[in-house]
């Protein structure tokens, strides 16, 4: 998900991720008087590892400008995450705010800092105290803290917001383990497994992973994976194309860069 800055910074260091290009977006068009707002899209899970076998959840924003009876543009400076299909909705200032939060709380606690990590993620529940994946992501911060009773709290009050929240369901049945109850930790495991094996992103996602790794023949049987479940996403033909570059196999690699490009060609 890259750096999240606020809109000056952005500006002065000519960096950031989604959510910090699209509040400068946003800042400059208010400059220029535009009514635009802050836009949730439902994309594709984003998760990130953590060192303690962790993860945490991300989600992706952008700006729409609204031109009154000229209609609605979507404004994405992070264009290849994002699908005009995609289910959207318009989010607050404070909720953007509370997102902000949380992606550098997260940044933080892949850095090892968990007192700042706790700040920012307690001043994003302030802000938008019903955002599960932010309580997810809390609890996964009080478990490396040792704080095991305050973790548990943490990830079921995110259950309780989103009981679908995967992030959520595979760190506890893990909290679980790591403290010997096997049998709720069973349970947890069974319907996360339930989750991934039906879900091409989270394979996609550990794919991923394992080529960071090196891994490059386990990264193509997680990606081969997630085209079975998902013969029509761009990004797994793409990303298959670049392990077969790196195995050396060029009209695999080839093959499946051309796959990639008429699936992407589709959807536009």
């Amino acid at each position: 998900p890259g750096i999240t800055l606020n809109a000056s910074e952005t500006f002065a260091q000519r960096t950031g991720n989604c959510l910090s290009l699209t509040s400068l977006f946003i800042a400059l068009a208010r400059e220029a008087k535009l009514n635009v707002y802050y836009n949730e899209v439902t994309i594709p899970p984003s998760w990130d590892m953590v060192t303690d076998n962790s993860m945490v959840f991300y989600k992706h924003i952008n700006a729409i400008v609204d031109f009154g009876k000229d209609g609605k543009e979507v404004v994405d400076l992070s264009v290849d995450n994002y699908e005009y299909h995609y289910p959207q909705h318009r989010v607050t200032e404070q909720q953007a705010a509370a997102q902000h939060y949380n992606n550098r709380g997260a940044e933080f606690l892949n850095l090892g800092d968990n007192e700042k990590a706790d700040l920012y993620f307690r001043r994003a529940l302030f802000l938008d105290p019903k955002a599960g994946h932010i309580w997810g992501n809390l609890g996964t911060l009080l478990r490396r803290q040792k704080r095991i009773t305050d973790a548990e709290i943490a990830y079921r009050h995110a259950l309780t917001l989103n009981p679908s929240d995967q992030v959520a369901i595979s760190n506890l049945g893990r909290l679980y383990r790591e403290q010997g109850d096997k049998e709720q930790a069973r349970q947890l495991e069974k319907i996360a497994e339930g989750f991934r094996e039906k879900n091409p992103f989270w394979l996609y996602s550990r794919a991923k992973a394992e080529y960071e790794k090196g891994q490059f023949d386990d990264a193509l049987d997680l990606v081969q994976q997630a085209i079975h479940l998902d013969k029509n996403e761009y990004r797994f033909y793409r990303f298959a194309s670049l392990i077969y570059y790196r195995q050396g196999k060029l009209v695999r690699a080839q093959q499946f860069s051309d796959k990639a490009s008429r699936l992407k060609l589709s959807t536009e």
